[in-house]
């Protein structure tokens, strides 16, 4: 199962990314060697994301948790494999994501939203 997960950090940088392997803790995404810099701030450190849900109106997000990037690692020339743990995420909304496969029409009234953005 692959869950499409919009990604946004404090200076507005998103990036999606497919979750797979979703689990209590988090969910690991292939992402492409150009996203590397938008994962890591100025001193190398991951950054942490805001995970957003699309709102009714297309001009904001809903922010339903946040998550850090825990450990990246080189699959391929071009492609590396990011795990990903969630920091502030509801039971009800780890629980949404999984259920949801992608489809966050479904999750929009199941989970709570922390702040719109």
């Amino acid at each position: 199962m692959n869950t499409s997960i919009r990604l946004r950090n404090n200076e507005g940088t998103e990036i999606y990314v497919s979750a797979e392997q979703i689990t209590p803790l988090g969910f690991q995404s292939e992402i492409s060697h150009e996203l590397i810099p938008d994962i890591r701030d100025e001193s190398g450190r991951f950054r942490v994301f805001d995970i957003c849900m699309p709102a009714e109106t297309n001009d904001h997000c809903d922010v339903i948790g946040q998550c850090r990037v825990h450990s990246m690692r080189r699959v391929s020339a071009d492609k590396s494999i990011i795990c990903v743990r969630y920091e502030n995420v509801s039971a009800e909304v780890y629980r949404s994501l999984y259920e949801s496969e992608g489809d966050f029409t479904s999750m929009r009234e199941r989970a709570p939203v922390l702040r719109h953005a």
